[in-house]
């Protein structure tokens, strides 16, 4: 999250931003002295949201995640303030979750897609975001597509930079489970009991999370680099055999942009935000270890490693068109 919010502050200088956040990732640099903690509870996080609004009368307030959308546009209701909620993924297609929770998160999509919907914008970062957005009834919807966090590499990888990158698997998140670590530990085990004994494969998660979820990782030999900064990602990309997205669902990741920024061989999970693209997807622990072999083996043959990244002047023009600034 930290990471697109960033990306949006980098692509709009002609802005000034302030940030209201919580979690446990901290504010990126670029709001130094502009960032405050959120309170505990979503009735103090709505009350200091009002308050804030109040005081520093932004022309937009853009809210990111789904909570940050709920608490946001209820502390909002009844103001004139333009909103543009951006959801990363909506929680209720997240099918880690009970079918219940997932059932009260729709329907709390439906009702707070009506609050103030003159003034409301949802931003969704693809197509298949764009479709939820539209059946739960928002009015305005408007495309702002993640970007890279790292450069775009001109210069195509060699054959031989390919074949003596150290068999390195790389996944980009944080440990949570939204991101299926379980999954991604299951890859593990799998691919070295296909590929053999005899050839040293390395899997490397960059990220960081909860203890427990590290620890799924740490038992499958996977090594946890925790977070780092975009020239570290990019370090650890350029070192990657294959980058495997393993998540249970997105909206977007920024993760897979960065790979194909580097060119890097990319296979993904398949889930909705890659229906619409011509990629390697897998469904099962299976598939994706035979998948990760062959890339290993013949990285030529990874389908659409290489698709389109958005640029920041796209992300630009975007963001004009969600906050009415398109003149």
């Amino acid at each position: 999250m930290a990471r697109a919010v960033a990306n949006i502050v980098e692509a709009t200088p002609w802005a000034e931003h302030h940030l209201l956040w919580s979690g446990p990732e901290e504010p990126p640099g670029v709001f130094a002295g502009r960032a405050a903690r959120l309170g505990n509870g979503p009735v103090r996080a709505a009350l200091q949201v009002r308050r804030a609004a109040r005081a520093a009368n932004p022309d937009v307030v853009h809210l990111h995640s789904s909570l940050a959308g709920a608490v946001g546009r209820i502390a909002l209701w009844g103001t004139a303030r333009v909103v543009v909620y951006q959801p990363h993924g909506y929680a209720h297609e997240d099918e880690t979750r009970g079918v219940a929770a997932r059932h009260v998160y729709r329907m709390a999509e439906r009702i707070l897609a009506r609050v103030g919907r003159d003034r409301q914008v949802c931003a969704v970062v693809g197509r298949a975001e764009a479709d939820a957005a539209a059946r739960l009834g928002n009015r305005s919807v408007v495309v702002v597509p993640n970007v890279p966090t790292v450069p775009i590499r001109t210069n195509p990888r060699s054959e031989l930079e390919d074949r003596t990158t150290g068999r390195r698997i790389v996944m980009i998140g944080r440990i949570a489970p939204q991101k299926d670590p379980q999954f991604f530990a299951s890859v593990a085990r799998a691919t070295r009991c296909l590929v053999g004994s005899g050839s040293t494969l390395e899997f490397v998660w960059v990220g960081d999370g909860e203890p427990r979820h590290r620890e799924v990782l740490a038992h499958a030999g996977v090594r946890v680099t925790g977070w780092l900064k975009p020239d570290g990602v990019r370090r650890e990309l350029d070192a990657a055999s294959v980058y495997f997205h393993c998540a249970a669902f997105e909206g977007y990741p920024i993760a897979v942009l960065d790979a194909r920024a580097r060119r890097v061989p990319v296979v993904v999970r398949d889930i909705r935000c890659f229906a619409w693209e011509t990629m390697t997807k897998v469904h099962s622990v299976d598939e994706a270890a035979q998948a990760i072999a062959r890339a290993l083996a013949e990285p030529e043959t990874v389908v659409g490693g290489g698709g389109h990244v958005p640029t920041r002047v796209e992300l630009d023009e975007a963001l004009r068109r969600a906050y009415g600034r398109d003149a």
